[in-house]
């Protein structure tokens, strides 16, 4: 259903098993010359677990089998006009040797990170820090251009004083320049897991964060904008003692931020948010079937110098599932939902360097309204098993980013507005065993996925993936395994204004 659970391992929450293990990766890549390194290690002392983590990965700019840019963004490009208001020098001529082939253009990286963390560990649960840094520098294909420098030189030093950088004094501009990211990241955890014994709340898992993250949009030699976000972010969960078949857990999650854009592509003041949220989870199981639900209460508050939004959102679920024999399940989830606008949707106001267009907010938008309904199957059988889920919901106010046919700094303007829409799709997933032979044992896997949306008024959404379906064999024997799979991408013709429709393909991974 979409879901990600991120488990980074920084803050150990178990002791070292034997007292120390650890992993080391080696990686070479031919199509990039790149390299990556990584390795971590956990040990114990006492009661104390100490985690240690590094990385080290570079790779020069991607070799690929033909030109960078599609056949039909290279023919806008050479008729100098197009149907979609791209406008451009009619005097302007391409051929092919402009156009990138063999290779994309600024598509190298170099990144490094590292982290430790500790925790003392006991039989009730654990508390512990940790500590990460990173540092990364990567380009940005296809997005070289030229502009003029339009802010105020004065304001832009006093607030490059403010986030601890220097801002390109250039007065003429950029014209055509490769652009890159340099990026920086300090971030401190604090997390534990207590468990309570003979008490009405039996769990408590809470955690904090802390970060500062900041990167340069690097245009030549010159610092073009300089993105800070700073703040942090906390979850306190507790969970009850069992009623009888009833179980769950309720808290709140906090997070504050400080985001700034200050430079030549400055595409949104500083801004601060900040947000708050009370949920609820519980479940009723009584073997065949069983109840779900969960609800969370959340207010947030984004806040610029001069202009303040404040908004206090609900959302709710609740699904029935039933077991009607022991390798099926089987689940109906309905679930009305409100999400506020971001600080981005609310008051963006110039150029995007990563989106190449000029982005303008609306700091007039209502919080984001669905009611959706998804229908989901599990089957686990001797050998083989299958999942699936369809699902459709109905936006009121959808928040989108709608190109509006106006263009500003030579980009195409995109307006964050609201809009009825609705999305709709499936995704299905058959896993079998196929057997062995010759020592080998082979398995097979099978999946689908496919998204529509679409507005009330007419017409689709933007970035949308087309229809598609993989399929896999894995053979494995001892120690060693290895798999072939094709994947397969249709074509997308579904698109919007300024959007170009792209082919289908197939790729093969052995």
């Amino acid at each position: 259903g979409g879901v990600v659970n991120v488990i980074d391992g920084r803050v150990p929450e178990e002791a070292a098993e034997g007292g120390l293990e650890g992993r080391f990766y080696a990686g070479a890549t031919s199509v990039d010359e790149g390299y990556q390194f990584a390795g971590r290690a956990r040990f114990n002392t006492g009661p104390f677990v100490f985690h240690l983590e590094a990385l080290q990965r570079a790779s020069e700019d991607y070799e690929i089998p033909g030109y960078a840019e599609s056949a039909r963004q290279r023919a806008l490009e050479d008729d100098g006009h197009d149907d979609q208001s791209l406008a451009r020098d009619e005097d302007e001529a391409h051929d092919d040797e402009e156009h990138a082939f063999g290779f994309v253009p600024s598509s190298d990286l170099e990144f490094s990170s590292g982290s430790v963390g500790a925790s003392f560990v006991a039989d009730w649960g654990f508390i512990g820090l940790a500590y990460k840094t990173m540092d990364g520098e990567y380009g940005l294909p296809g997005h070289s251009h030229g502009h003029e420098d339009e802010h105020g030189e004065d304001h832009d030093h006093a607030l490059g004083d403010r986030i601890g950088f220097a801002i390109n004094d250039d007065e003429h501009g950029h014209e055509d320049e490769a652009a890159r990211l340099v990026l920086t990241q300090n971030r401190w955890d604090i997390r534990g897991d207590i468990n309570i014994a003979d008490a009405p709340i039996e769990r408590a898992r809470f955690s904090i964060g802390i970060g500062d993250y900041r990167h340069r949009e690097i245009e030549g030699d010159e610092i073009g904008t300089v993105f800070s976000n700073e703040g942090w972010e906390g979850r306190l969960e507790l969970r009850h003692r069992p009623i009888g078949d009833v179980e769950g857990a309720f808290g709140l999650q906090a997070f504050s931020k400080d985001f700034a854009a200050i430079g030549d592509e400055a595409y949104i003041v500083p801004v601060e948010t900040r947000d708050t949220g009370f949920f609820i989870v519980e479940r009723y199981d009584a073997g065949d079937w069983g109840l779900e639900g969960g609800a969370r209460v959340e207010m947030r508050e984004v806040e610029t110098a001069s202009a303040s939004r404040s908004f206090d959102t609900f959302s709710a679920s609740g699904s029935v599932f039933v077991r009607p024999q022991q390798n099926v399940f089987l689940a109906a989830t309905l679930a009305l939902t409100e999400r506020a606008p971001t600080d981005v949707e609310l008051f963006a106001d110039g150029a995007h360097l990563a989106t190449q267009s000029f982005e303008v907010g609306n700091a007039a938008l209502d919080p984001e309204r669905a009611a959706s309904i998804d229908l989901t199957a599990r089957f686990d059988g001797a050998n083989w098993a299958a999942e699936g889920a369809v699902f459709y919901a109905d936006y009121d106010g959808f928040i989108g980013l709608f190109p509006d046919g106006a263009e500003r700094d030579a980009f195409p303007v995109f307006v964050y507005e609201q809009r009825d829409a609705s999305l709709w799709g499936f995704e299905g997933r058959i896993e079998r065993e196929l057997g062995s032979a010759a020592g080998w044992d082979f398995r097979g896997e099978v999946i689908a996925e496919y998204v529509r949306r679409e507005l009330d008024s007419g017409g689709n959404l933007p970035r949308i993936p087309p229809l598609g379906l993989s399929a896999l064999v894995e053979a494995e024997r001892d120690f060693v395994s290895g798999h072939i799979e094709v994947v397969w991408a249709a074509e997308q013709t579904d698109v919007v204004s300024l959007e170009l429709p792209t082919d289908s393909y197939t790729l093969l991974n052995a």
